[in-house]
């Protein structure tokens, strides 16, 4: 997605696409975020096969959890699998710490209450599509030490040694937490040139997610320290 490094912002509206079960809550919350220049809402669906459908779809999709029943988290899994350029924000009535780190293990790119205001879901959906994690920082460590777990140990020095001394820089505000505009604002550049730099990383390091990144980054420096 293009952006505009003068001014920091998206240079064409972002693709929306919302998933509730729900009808008229469905098509109201579209209708509410179309009201945002910075986002373009393709439509609303009421069915997982419908979002599984949208194979081709480049944005980010507002999950309501009881769209699949009981399955939210395995429907998560698959949505990630089925369709790779889609990034999920769940926007959901049920809400704890625990259902946050299923999310985000599940491949989830954020957790939002529908308790919280549309001005915070309109910051939500515009952090997961620049690729950031949407969920509070306190619960972030936990869901690295998951992934480093995960990852059994084992990393390709390599492929870090592919990594120029500015994006190892970028990697190491990655895994504080940092979003694009603090470590732009930390390295005195554009949001533009960070995502930029991410895209290389992500394609140097065989990574999908941010949270990805940052576990094995993690893991990199422990074995290398």
């Amino acid at each position: 997605m293009p952006w505009d490094d003068a001014a920091g912002i998206m240079a064409h509206p972002f693709p929306v696409l919302v998933a509730d079960a729900h009808p008229s809550i469905a098509e109201g919350l579209a209708l509410a975020l179309a009201q945002d220049d910075e986002l373009r809402v393709t439509g609303y669906v009421t069915a997982l096969r419908e979002l599984l459908a949208q194979e081709s779809f480049d944005g980010v999709v507002i999950f309501e959890l009881a769209l699949a029943g009981n399955g939210g988290f395995n429907a998560v899994r698959l949505i990630r699998s089925r369709c790779p350029n889609i990034r999920v924000l769940v926007f959901t009535g049920m809400y704890s710490e625990k259902l946050v780190l299923e999310a985000l293990g599940a491949g989830a790119h954020g957790y939002l209450s529908k308790a919280e205001r549309l001005n915070t879901l309109i910051r939500a959906i515009k952090a997961v599509s620049r690729s950031e994690i949407w969920a509070p920082r306190r619960l972030l460590s936990r869901v690295l030490e998951d992934a480093y777990s995960k990852m059994g140990g084992q990393s390709d020095d390599s492929e870090v040694l592919a990594l120029t001394a500015r994006e190892r820089e970028i990697c190491d505000y990655i895994g504080t937490g940092r979003s694009n505009k603090q470590i732009a604002a930390l390295l005195s550049v554009s949001e533009g040139t960070v995502k930029s730099h991410l895209n290389h990383i992500f394609h140097k390091l065989h990574v999908h997610r941010r949270l990805e990144l940052a576990a094995k980054w993690g893991q990199s420096r422990a074995t290398r320290e």
